[in-house]
């Protein structure tokens, strides 16, 4: 995604990164707005009056303080970007020390895993 993406007018979706609810669902956090300009350096929105984003940092809210937004161009976008942390998520518990599910996978399973690990570590053991 890059700035030139974005034009006047456009609907794009902000997602709230930060001081949401602890039971709040992703649909939740999406909130649907306008874009009001966009500049060199910042896109802004119609979102509590005007909210700029910073295209040179991952396109989160530009503050001096920690972000609680970031921009997206779909909701589309936020969805498999949601979903994919969720998968990091679950393979990262699957794994850790304690949790014994290699113990339980076949030769076969835990071969293919082995492979896998291996091709993105970039190591030949």
């Amino acid at each position: 995604m890059k700035k030139e993406d974005f034009k006047v007018g456009q609907t794009v979706y902000i997602l709230q990164i930060l001081n949401f609810r602890n039971d709040a669902t992703i649909e939740e956090r999406i909130r649907e707005v306008k874009v009001l300009s966009v500049g060199r350096k910042y896109v802004t929105v119609d979102f509590w009056g005007q909210m700029k984003f910073d295209a040179t940092k991952d396109f989160r809210e530009a503050t001096h303080y920690s972000p609680s937004y970031q921009l997206y161009l779909s909701k589309e976008q936020i969805l498999q970007e949601f979903h994919r942390y969720s998968m990091q998520q679950t393979v990262m518990c699957a794994f850790d020390w304690s949790s014994g599910i290699t113990r339980n996978m076949s030769q076969e399973d835990l071969q293919t895993v082995f492979d896998i690990v291996k091709k993105y570590r970039g190591d030949e053991q």
